[in-house]
């Protein structure tokens, strides 16, 4: 497969260049202050958690992405109920 290709991680569709499609990215970011005193973000790390194709990504509500997060453990809070 070509660079720009993607394939769908739920049903494994080689999703071409030009379709839409599902992401959801961890970026790393840095705010700074421009000159006119507005506020920018610089990314300064971006990758790709998931891909999914539009069929799978209409599947994957807000509740869905909801419980993805919840099950992430807060700092100091690993191995606890």
């Amino acid at each position: 497969m070509g660079n720009n290709t993607r394939t769908c991680e739920k049903c494994l569709t080689v999703i071409p260049v030009g379709i839409n499609y599902f992401s959801i990215v961890k970026n790393l970011e840095h705010t700074l202050n421009s000159n006119n005193d507005e506020l920018e973000i610089e990314v300064v790390d971006s990758i790709e958690v998931i891909v999914l194709c539009q069929n799978c990504g209409s599947n994957f509500n807000e509740y869905n992405i909801s419980a993805i997060i919840n099950a992430i453990p807060a700092r100091g809070m690993e191995g606890r109920n």
